[in-house]
């Protein structure tokens, strides 16, 4: 069974990665290697094209969602890809729906943040399970959350909600 990873975040800080099982893989992954960094059609800006450790990531907007940009692989397909090609894809037990942005989680997202609403979690502890992107628990964080805790089996799930968090439009928005 694989170990659960967590990440912690409380407004005004990147929070920090633990893990009992790949506790250095993970801190590995925190750092985005230098990349050119381009702007696509729509918004879309290629953060790192993919390597060894890292897979092709994106900073696209976050059309219909409380946070105004989130860092992602492309889609699930190109994460799949890259995994194939550094031998992690197949047979492997990496789950790549977490590519992409969850309807539920983004209706939770906007529910979180209606001005009728934030009184359920502003000055709590949320806790997001298999968060995926983060974008949950990270508006629950935009909403006045005092601290919230992304969990999810994948590194980097976390480690592109934990870039979404880091951005500083984000950070201004707290």
């Amino acid at each position: 069974m694989e170990a659960a990873l967590c990440a912690v975040f409380s407004p005004g800080d990147f929070g920090s990665v633990a893990s009992n099982k790949m506790r250095s893989q993970a801190l590995t992954l925190a750092l985005l290697a230098p990349c050119q960094c381009l702007y696509g059609g729509g918004g879309v800006r290629v953060l790192h094209n993919g390597d060894r450790y890292l897979p092709p990531l994106v900073e696209v907007p976050g059309a219909g969602l409380p946070l105004e940009r989130i860092v992602k692989p492309p889609d699930a397909e190109a994460l799949w890809e890259w995994s194939c090609e550094q031998r992690q894809g197949a047979g492997s037990d990496m789950d790549f729906t977490w590519a992409s942005v969850w309807p539920t989680a983004a209706a939770l997202a906007g529910w979180l943040v209606e001005a009728s609403q934030r009184h359920l979690v502003q000055g709590q502890r949320v806790v997001e399970l298999g968060c995926g992107l983060g974008v949950a628990g990270l508006s629950a964080s935009a909403a006045g959350a005092s601290r919230v805790t992304l969990v999810d089996r994948e590194a980097l799930a976390l480690h592109c909600a934990m870039s979404t968090a880091g951005m500083p439009r984000f950070q201004q928005n707290q």
